[in-house]
């Protein structure tokens, strides 16, 4: 029998809740994978938070020698993405996304570390 999902933390925005729900829900994972994933779930969080500002600002701003320049808010939102799939993949879930449309149920984040690791350790035995 399984245990009920851990709550999603407070302070999470609906993004993060939603993804805090969803992988809790489908996902047995250990603490150190809670906290990858509560971090993933801030960085979602503040990627809306960011492009949302964006919108309502201009994607050109004045440098300080008076030149037009990027809004650096653009960074911050490209660093932030960056970070997400960063969080993604150490959590292994970047790559069990597009998986469950052959209706097989999703492997886990550990299944998918194992099968990394043997065809890491295996992939290339027996070829010609």
């Amino acid at each position: 029998m399984t245990s009920k999902p851990p709550k999603a933390p407070p302070g999470l925005a609906a993004r993060g809740r939603r993804l805090w729900t969803d992988t809790t829900r489908d996902y047995d994972l250990r603490r150190d994978e809670e906290a990858l994933l509560l971090e993933l779930a801030r960085t979602l969080d503040m990627i809306d938070t960011l492009e949302a500002a964006l919108s309502r600002a201009p994607l050109l701003v004045e440098g300080t020698a008076g030149q037009p320049r990027p809004n650096p808010l653009l960074g911050e939102v490209r660093q932030h993405r960056l970070a997400a799939v960063q969080l993604f993949r150490s959590l292994g879930l970047s790559d069990v996304a597009d998986e469950s449309d052959d209706g097989k149920p999703l492997p886990t984040p550990k299944q998918v570390r194992a099968q990394r690791a043997a065809q890491a350790r295996w992939g290339t035995r027996g070829a010609p």
